[in-house]
């Protein structure tokens, strides 16, 4: 039988794709919003943009999975590695991603197009691996599969989701200081697992909150 992949070494392929993604001048090329053709009063956003290359590798070796998953008889043991292969690819982002020291209004709709194609990735495999599992007929190993939206798809669904709301917040920070005025911003409930997180973005994105009082639970 084929034997199933190594979470190791898919992370070690991913940390290599990735080799200088925190450093990449995209992230402050324009510290300006891009401006979409047609439209000067609307910031060009991330659904507009292309993933950067080293991305799109990223996603092409978790595709690469994907004939492992559609295999009509698959055992327990080969549908349970892929929720191991999907954190370690997370996990390999993620540590690039909170290394950014700078992200410009352009920048962090870039980085959210990143993370919105491995998204997408990441979903589609999982809906994969439930399928292969129901396809064998062996619950615990659907199960398994399903756990995958729980972690890695979650994981990044959920920076997404921070990202998005900080990119509001800059924009709206940076408006009210060209008016002379102070931007205020409500407190928000953060989980101890995501605050390391956001608060190295917020760090990136030139926002305030990143004391320990910004963290609730």
């Amino acid at each position: 039988p084929e034997s199933a992949p190594d979470a190791a070494e898919v992370e070690q392929k991913v940390a290599a794709a990735l080799a200088g993604y925190e450093e990449m001048a995209d992230w402050t090329s324009n510290d300006e919003p891009l401006v979409a053709c047609g439209s000067p009063d609307e910031p060009i956003m991330a659904a507009e943009l292309s993933p950067l290359p080293c991305i799109t590798v990223v996603g092409e070796h978790l595709v690469a999975l994907t004939p492992q998953l559609k295999r009509q008889k698959v055992d327990k043991e080969q549908v349970q590695w892929l929720p191991a292969v999907l954190d370690s690819m997370v996990e390999a982002t993620m540590q690039k991603v909170v290394q950014i020291k700078k992200l410009s209004p352009s920048g962090v709709q870039q980085l959210i197009a990143d993370l919105q194609h491995l998204h997408e990735v990441t979903d589609a495999l999982s809906g994969a691996g439930i399928g292969a599992a129901s396809a064998a007929e062996d619950g615990g190993a659907a199960g398994g599969a399903a756990a995958v939206a729980g972690g890695a798809t979650t994981r990044l669904g959920e920076t997404l989701k921070t990202l998005r709301y900080l990119a509001e917040t800059q924009k709206h920070s940076r408006s009210s200081r060209q008016w002379g005025e102070v931007h205020m911003e409500y407190p928000r409930t953060v989980s101890e697992e995501e605050w390391p997180t956001e608060k190295a973005l917020r760090k990136a994105l030139g926002l305030g909150g990143t004391e320990e009082w910004r963290r609730f639970s």
